[in-house]
């Protein structure tokens, strides 16, 4: 009786339901471990919650999977939308199995364990809060926990928009002190251009909230789903963003400044997920945060011999221009990566200073066979160029990974990447790759600084 309610579709699940069925869990779980004799436990040591979860349901977890959790949490990309049903992710099947229960039952207790005794040691220093995570639970979340409180900003003129046209117009006549909010779920599509291109330069910041908005390029050239082309002053939150397989970057920067995105999910791009370049202006004060997943769909668009190599979930100041890519903070959920790197940072020309990042990287796949792949963060060119580059890994974990942690073998030959500091590294099931097996996954053979690496260098 217990499987076939388990069974039941989400959507037919009342609270009360999922209550009673957790609660039948841990009962039966509790039945099971006292009949288990005393001798056997005493040798045994008993799996945690985490354990338990990461064993349940097939390997390689199914993508939909990574998009139902939060969708039922009411987190991520469904903040503020618990189970809408427009929101549902498409890919998940109609009754969910059994094996997903039980998964997301663990990775709640999991992380109701975790919140008991997780501490943050926090400093201020010229005005900003540093979070440091204790370890224990999603430290992620907690590490980024800023995104959580959205900048002050009082509207002078607030624009409700419910449809793509409306959208459109709204973005086209932007204003400072403007707030765009998107009131209903609708979807921005376009088969020959940018779905969303968003160029406007304010002398003040204007808000555009695109939470429960679509945007989709569903054509088959390598074209982006959204352009940010130089824009400034613009809080953006939220947006479900996809270039259908076939298309190009999902979301493509090309010279911002002072340009804030959180809460955006890239799914299904063609090239790479995001990419930020200080092409026909500086990259500078930017914020982006989002969540980033199933990229490089159609490798015909990388140019590298090994295809694949050159996508990946991020793509960092990649562009060989002279102008600055400086003082931005980027922060990255990027799981199920089949291509390229979690995320990569270079160049061969120009200044990169004061950038933050953090980075949670789970399930990068590529197996690369004569290029390099399957890495959380890799660096690649000669990025002491005129100005030592500097990039500050506040958050760096990654797990179940083809490659390496970190991986820092694309400099060019005698680069100092002194100025590459990693402050939080948690590593787990790396170096799958046969070519990798035994090195060390932290690879700091450039010089980067580390302070907090687990496992140790």
């Amino acid at each position: 009786m217990l499987k076939v309610a388990l069974a039941r579709s989400d959507g037919r699940h009342s609270g009360k339901h999922v209550a009673l069925v957790l609660t039948l869990l841990l009962l039966l779980a509790g039945v099971a471990s006292s009949a288990v004799g005393k001798h056997h436990l005493a040798r045994s040591k008993p799996l945690t919650a985490i354990q338990r979860e990461k064993q349940l349901g097939p390997k390689p977890t199914p993508h939909w999977y990574w998009r139902w959790v939060p969708w039922r949490l009411g987190k991520g990309f469904a903040k503020g939308h618990l189970r809408a049903a427009d929101l549902r992710p498409k890919q998940a099947p109609h009754r969910i199995p059994h094996w997903a229960w039980r998964r997301l039952h663990f990775f709640l207790r999991a992380r109701a364990s975790a919140s008991k005794g997780h501490r943050t040691k926090q400093t201020t220093t010229t005005g900003t809060t540093t979070t440091t995570p204790s370890g224990g639970g999603d430290a992620y979340a907690q590490a980024i926990a800023y995104t959580q409180t959205r900048p002050s900003f009082n509207p002078s003129r607030t624009v409700n928009v419910a449809s793509a046209s409306a959208l459109q117009s709204a973005i086209s006549n932007l204003q400072p002190g403007d707030l765009v909010k998107a009131t209903a779920s609708f979807t921005v599509s376009n088969s020959s251009s940018a779905a969303l291109v968003i160029k406007n330069r304010l002398s003040a910041a204007a808000e555009i909230d695109l939470t429960g908005v679509k945007i989709v390029y569903t054509g088959t050239q390598q074209v982006n789903a959204v352009w940010l082309n130089n824009a400034s002053n613009l809080y953006i939150f939220g947006g479900d963003i996809s270039t259908s397989d076939t298309g190009g970057v999902c979301l493509r920067d090309y010279g911002s400044q002072h340009v804030l995105w959180w809460g955006f999910n890239l799914h299904d791009c063609g090239a790479t997920g995001f990419q930020a370049q200080a092409i026909g202006g500086p990259v500078d004060h930017d914020d982006f945060q989002g969540t980033i997943w199933k990229v490089g769909q159609h490798l015909a668009w990388d140019p590298h011999t090994e295809k694949g190599t050159g996508l990946h979930g991020a793509n960092l100041w990649d562009a060989n221009q002279t102008n600055a890519f400086t003082n931005n903070r980027f922060a990255f959920y990027a799981h199920d990566i089949p291509v390229g790197a979690c995320v990569e940072y270079g160049n061969n020309q120009g200044v990169a200073t004061g950038n933050v990042l953090y980075l949670k990287c789970v399930n990068e796949t590529r197996v690369a066979q004569t290029q390099t792949g399957g890495n959380a963060l890799q660096l690649w060119g000669n990025i002491d160029n005129t100005t030592k580059a500097t990039l500050k890994v506040k958050y760096l974990e990654g797990n179940n990974l083809q490659g390496f942690a970190y991986r820092d073998a694309g400099l060019s030959s005698g680069t100092d990447a002194s100025g590459i500091s990693i402050e939080y590294g948690r590593a787990s099931n790396t170096n799958q790759n046969p070519r990798y097996a035994g090195q060390n996954t932290w690879d700091l053979s450039a010089g980067v600084v580390y302070k907090a690496l687990q496992p140790a260098p």
